[in-house]
């Protein structure tokens, strides 16, 4: 059986085998989508599924109650945030709906603790920030579907900083809201809500939040940068 693999580079400053946070990497490069490795896909479209061409993924949903994204959650997986959580991804926005002041068709959702997070939605040239389906927080109109745009999501504390292609572009907190978060740390991006729908396109995503299982690890110690590897096998189709 033919074999190919998706390499995940994980940085750490702890050489132990215990837990430590580490940058878990995904490339459309790569040929494989998220779910192939590590995250969950929940995806209810039909018959649209995730699709890679020439190093782009492309996630697209047709009417309002499907969903298409990908969740590293727990308990499935687990998570440890650091001081200064980052999600660093390449997308943009190909087309969708606006039925919702507080919902757009793509977006990165992060719940750091029981019902606390922060959400990043990704309309039509305009970003902002999460408060309820009904009401939206601070936004800014900048293109997003005018190209592909590199964007940094950080948290520091209860602090919450958006960049878009190095330039710091939103600012906000982190907020308490059980319907919009949930009880379970969590890591998503893509099409989450079902009160909108759209295309979007990404290139990678990556996060520094991840505790890899012990049992997929292939440690390569380097003392004075502590770099780790995580190497997964998948048969090829």
């Amino acid at each position: 059986m033919k074999l190919k693999f998706a390499v995940i580079v994980l940085t750490s400053n702890m050489m132990t085998l215990g837990s430590y946070a580490s940058v878990m990497s995904w490339n459309a490069s790569s040929g494989l989508t998220p779910d192939q490795v590590g995250y969950q896909l929940l995806d209810n479209a039909s018959p649209e599924n995730p699709t890679i061409s020439s190093s782009v993924m492309t996630l697209s949903t047709s009417s309002a109650n499907e969903n298409m994204y990908f969740s590293y959650s727990e308990p499935t997986e687990t998570l440890d945030f650091p001081g200064v959580f980052e999600a660093s991804f390449t997308m943009r926005l190909i087309s969708g709906s606006n039925g919702y002041d507080g919902r757009a068709p793509a977006g990165v959702f992060i719940t750091v603790s029981n019902n606390v997070g922060s959400s990043l939605w990704i309309g039509q040239d305009e970003l902002f920030m999460g408060r309820n389906f009904a009401s939206k927080g601070p936004s800014v109109s900048v293109d997003t579907d005018g190209a592909f745009h590199d964007y940094l999501f950080r948290i520091s504390g209860s602090s919450v900083s958006i960049y878009q292609d190095g330039s710091l572009v939103l600012s906000d907190s982190t907020l308490t809201a059980a319907s919009e978060f949930g009880v379970n740390k969590r890591v998503a991006f893509g099409e989450a809500t079902g009160l909108e729908y759209g295309t979007s396109e990404w290139k990678s995503f990556s996060h520094n939040a991840a505790i890899p299982e012990p049992g997929t690890i292939a440690l390569v110690g380097i003392f004075g940068g502590g770099l780790w590897f995580v190497r997964r096998y998948f048969p090829s189709v």
